[in-house]
């Protein structure tokens, strides 16, 4: 009598019996059967298909986890493009209004300086000639009275006319940021360099700077873009778009391909401006 074949155990306990396992159990039957050579080499012709399907099936399964990890990369790639056209456009709105809020702090402070000074002379006028006072009063051009400066030459409120009937720094800086705004990049990179020319001690030629840099960054100029940024740094070290040139300077030398030159930018970000957004946009490009 044939020995008894315990085809569970081959699988081990609680495991269902896998293609090898049948194969032997089948091998130790059909030999306790008095099993022909044919009947051997049909039992191996059915164990090489069962292989072959196996491997068959892995190769599918590594397929479609391998397009399947390429759909993934493709995704983070398009969510990080995304994500970076939408901190660009964030960074332009915000350094716009960065930019009317420090031009009115700015020309307010000028006009309230102006008015002082203005108010010191006459009172020490007054001092000096007491008795004149009716008189210059009678003979004071019109439009000199105080609060009546608007047109006059180095007008703090910036309503003075360039030299040859030129717009005045407001209106030439604001002009530029409304060329900006609608891409017209040519146009205002040439009213920010215009500006530059006429009002070096103005109330703007930081921002002003900081914008020509912006618009080479922009037009994928990247080696115009550091030198505007750097001459911004070196020309005004105390400028409130400090964090954003020098997290641009960072953008700039990557869009050239200098990595490790970007990353350093991107450090300093950090280090130097901790409570700045672009510290967190710069933390986010050295986790990439």
């Amino acid at each position: 009598m044939a020995p008894a074949v315990r085809i569970g155990a081959v699988g081990g306990p609680g495991r269902a019996p896998g293609p090898c396992a049948l194969l032997l159990a089948a091998v130790a039957l059909l030999a306790g059967c008095g099993a022909t050579r044919e009947d051997f080499v049909r039992l191996e012709s059915a164990g090489a298909d069962q292989h072959a399907q196996v491997r068959q099936e892995v190769a599918a399964l590594r397929q479609s986890f391998e397009q399947l990890s390429s759909a993934v990369r493709q995704l983070r790639a398009d969510f990080d493009a995304r994500l970076d056209e939408v901190n660009n456009r964030v960074g332009i709105v915000e350094s716009l209004m960065r930019d009317n809020e420090q031009m009115f702090q700015r020309f307010q402070r000028r006009l309230q300086e102006s008015q002082q000074r203005q108010q010191e002379t006459e009172e020490g006028l007054e001092e000096q000639a007491p008795s004149d006072t009716g008189r210059a009063s009678r003979e004071r051009p019109a439009g000199s009275a105080r609060g009546d400066s608007a047109g006059a030459p180095g007008d703090p409120g910036g309503r003075s006319r360039a030299g040859t009937g030129g717009a005045s720094e407001i209106d030439l800086y604001n002009g530029a940021l409304n060329d900006y705004q609608a891409g017209r990049f040519d146009l205002a990179l040439a009213g920010f360099r215009e500006y530059l020319r006429l009002y070096p001690d103005g109330t703007s030629p930081d921002n002003a700077q900081f914008w020509v840099g912006r618009i080479h960054l922009d037009e994928e100029q990247y080696d115009a873009a550091i030198r505007e940024f750097e001459r911004l740094l070196a020309s005004y070290p105390e400028t409130d778009k400090a964090a954003q040139a020098t997290f641009y300077l960072g953008n700039a030398n990557r869009g050239l391909g200098n990595k490790e030159r970007a990353r350093a930018y991107y450090r300093e970000v950090i280090e130097r401006y901790p409570a700045s957004q672009e510290s967190q946009l710069a933390r986010r490009e050295l986790d990439r």
